[in-house]
């Protein structure tokens, strides 16, 4: 008889992930620090009883590390998130395409920007009724796509304003 090993898939942890613990590590020291507070409106006596309690946890050498870790942690998730933004103002005359290349994000175009293959094709959310009528190439290219939101990059996009 055989033995089935059952493989394990883990999940690998991700910015979000550590987004999300450190600042619920900030949040319970957040909490923690304004509840001893609170206990001081009802008596001194009920902060101090408390506070040994709180120094103890995050006054400790391993409280100050996950306190401290947590916080430089956090702060640099916030920068990176803002490194990595996705959006950008469009000089006027630009196309998503250009844009895109402009910022050195990955955009595919087989045929160059050229609306013969819809591989540059993007989707429009929210402002799809704003937008200019397609032109006939665009048009004739876009003819199997059933939303109005969906439009080449390599058109559209001939106004200045904010790329998402």
């Amino acid at each position: 008889m055989q033995s089935h090993r059952t493989s394990t898939s883990r999940r690998r942890l991700t910015i979000a992930d550590l987004r999300s613990v450190t600042g619920l590590i900030i949040g319970l020291y957040v909490t923690m620090h304004l509840s001893n507070h609170a206990l001081g409106l009802i008596s001194v006596r009920a902060q101090e009883a408390v506070r040994p309690w709180v120094m103890a946890l995050w006054h400790s050498p391993p409280g100050q590390v996950l306190l401290y870790g947590s916080l430089s942690t956090h702060a640099a998730i916030a920068l990176i998130i803002l490194f990595r933004r996705r959006h950008y103002l469009a000089p006027i005359g630009m196309s998503v395409l250009e844009v895109s290349r402009m910022a050195r994000r990955a955009h595919m175009s087989v045929c160059g920007g050229r609306a013969r293959c819809t591989t540059c094709r993007v989707q429009i959310a929210g402002a799809a009724g704003e937008l200019p009528e397609p032109g006939e190439l665009e048009s004739n290219a876009l003819a199997g796509y059933l939303r109005r939101s969906d439009r080449l990059s390599r058109s559209f996009l001939r106004l200045g304003s904010l790329l998402e």
